[in-house]
């Protein structure tokens, strides 16, 4: 290490006193010398990784129970975007992709998104106009707000053939540290199975 950073040795020793009495390395037997928890426990406070890596597992054991297909979704502006989408392995299947945008108020995971965003993007959607995708889809202010306080209380959210005739889709918050929710977890099946 003397070598290494052009000093005389007793400075080098100062050096590592001072890194251990602070918790970055921890003296072994010897004259040897390992990295200390300090540098994990400071680090991975603040590593940061997204919901799509975050939900990762949860998604492929929800697919490989169910078949179904299953997805993650993230608020995008007033929308619900798919950032990961595993295909049903069934013969007949719903088809979604990455990428998928779809209206907040007539899907399951975008009535999760909804429910837990801010009080601004809830007023603008309810004072809206609220698209009807197909014959049962909310489209009244009064029953989407009842909507998504059901949501919140049961801490899923349903869409019965709101957004596709012939889906049922089913949805669940995912959370980030701070207890926010990040993004949605998702599945969706056919009604001809049911």
């Amino acid at each position: 290490l003397s070598r290494q950073l052009g000093t005389n040795k007793n400075m080098v020793f100062r050096l590592l006193q001072t890194l251990e009495e602070a918790g970055w390395i921890v003296q072994e037997d010897g004259p040897k010398y390992r990295v200390g928890m300090l540098p994990f426990r400071l680090f991975s406070k603040s590593a940061k990784i997204g919901v799509r890596e975050a939900a990762a597992s949860p998604l492929r054991k929800l697919h490989g129970e169910t078949g179904e297909g299953c997805y993650i979704a993230v608020l995008d502006g007033d929308r619900c975007l798919f950032v990961d989408h595993l295909d049903s392995t069934r013969d007949v299947r719903a088809l979604g992709r990455i990428g998928g945008s779809y209206a907040l108020h007539s899907c399951a995971p975008g009535k999760i998104l909804l429910a837990h965003a801010d009080a601004r993007l809830r007023d603008e959607i309810l004072g809206g106009d609220l698209e009807a995708n197909t014959i049962v889809s909310i489209t009244s202010s009064k029953k989407l707000r009842k909507e998504l306080d059901q949501v919140l209380e049961q801490g899923y959210a349903v869409d019965i053939e709101e957004y596709t005739r012939g889906m049922l889709c089913l949805a669940a918050p995912v959370f980030d540290a701070t207890g926010r929710v990040a993004g949605s977890l998702g599945i969706t099946v056919l009604t001809l199975y049911y």
